[in-house]
């Protein structure tokens, strides 16, 4: 929660509560750590009423970032190394037969794209820094017409433009795509549309990756992944 602490000073969010001990952290039954957070009164956006929001989106997101610049705790990193091991995932799904041969080469020249993106774009400090990395409509709080970011277990370091881009999925008009964008750059964000579009595909495959086994006996999967390939992994 330290890269929190920032926000917080501009923005209500959850905060760890410590038990009769000190500690914020818990243990349940099975061992898995687990930890209580402060209630935030408020609702999550209905995909309905998405666009409205958009542009705000954009704004959350670019508070976030500049927020927390400067933080240098240990968390994961969205960079190339990840790639490569959404590479190696690709060709276990391939090998696996939860996707086509087809289908994985279409995935693994989308994600040579994506990590030339990344390489081109981490080593400035303008684009790369602290992203929530999963703000979709569920993660977002509306409390008194104001958004608020909950659940920061996925935050880590990335390319700004991959905010952007996992933003910009929670849209299937351009749009609200584009508002989106709008808000990150009256914001200050620079961020490329072109970088973002890629980065839209970065958050597919993510899901690809990690969830290819549970629903690989799902027809809509299939299906799912037709789509993908002929209409989102198209900038390889």
């Amino acid at each position: 929660m330290a890269i929190t602490f920032g926000i917080l000073k501009s923005a209500e969010l959850q905060e760890p509560i410590a038990g009769p001990d000190g500690k914020r952290i818990y243990r349940l039954s099975d061992g898995s750590p687990a930890m209580l957070l402060s209630w935030i009164p408020g609702r999550p956006i209905e995909e309905s009423e998405g666009k409205q929001y958009a542009e705000k989106l954009g704004k959350l997101a670019a508070k976030i970032h500049l927020s927390s610049k400067g933080f240098s705790g240990r968390r994961c990193a969205y960079d190339e190394l990840l790639v490569d091991r959404l590479m190696e995932e690709i060709h276990s799904a391939v090998h696996c037969g939860h996707i086509t041969p087809k289908a994985g080469d279409i995935c693994m020249k989308e994600l040579k794209v994506i990590r030339t993106a990344v390489c081109r774009l981490k080593d400035d400090a303008e684009h790369y820094g602290i992203i929530h990395s999963d703000l979709g409509f569920g993660n977002v709080l509306v409390s008194d017409n104001e958004l608020i970011p909950i659940d920061f277990s996925l935050s880590g370091y990335g390319c700004h433009a991959q905010e952007a881009g996992m933003l910009q999925s929670n849209y299937q008009d351009e749009e609200s795509q584009y508002l989106v964008l709008q808000g990150l750059r009256e914001s200050g964000e620079n961020i490329d549309e072109k970088d973002a579009e890629v980065f839209i595909s970065m958050s597919v495959l993510l899901f690809i990756c990690s969830q290819h086994g549970r629903y690989v006996s799902e027809k809509w999967f299939s299906e799912a992944m037709e789509r993908w390939c002929n209409t989102l992994f198209i900038h390889g």
